[in-house]
């Protein structure tokens, strides 16, 4: 049911008014470079914090030599939030590869969410 409507609305914008539907194709591939940009530099992040935490700990290692770094520094801390930061990026990066497969389902869903309904 709901695949039929939404194959009728593509025809529709498509012969009705196909400069509309370029465009709004158009802006599909926008928005997926845009999380693509997010995704890439979070997870340039992640990578940079857990650098910063391997030199943490490195030196705190040296410095006291107890084998308790996750505890006592920060390191264990960036991990963590490299962790976090990771994940968020690749979730960006999975949804801009999502928009650029499907275009046509997301341009529909920015009419959606143009008017309200979406």
């Amino acid at each position: 049911m709901i695949d039929e409507v939404l194959r009728k609305l593509i025809e529709f914008l498509q012969e009705a008014s196909p400069l509309v539907w370029v465009a709004l194709v158009r802006q599909v591939y926008v928005e997926a470079f845009s999380k693509f940009a997010w995704g890439a530099l979070l997870l340039v992040g992640a990578f940079l914090l857990v650098k910063f935490a391997a030199k943490s700990k490195a030196s705190y290692e040296e410095e006291y030599q107890d084998g308790r770094w996750v505890e006592d520094s920060v390191a264990g801390f960036v991990y963590l939030m490299s962790l976090l930061v990771g994940v968020g990026g690749f979730a960006f990066v999975v949804s801009a590869l999502k928009w650029v497969v499907n275009p046509e389902y997301y341009a529909i869903r920015l009419i959606l969410w143009n008017i309200g309904g979406g």
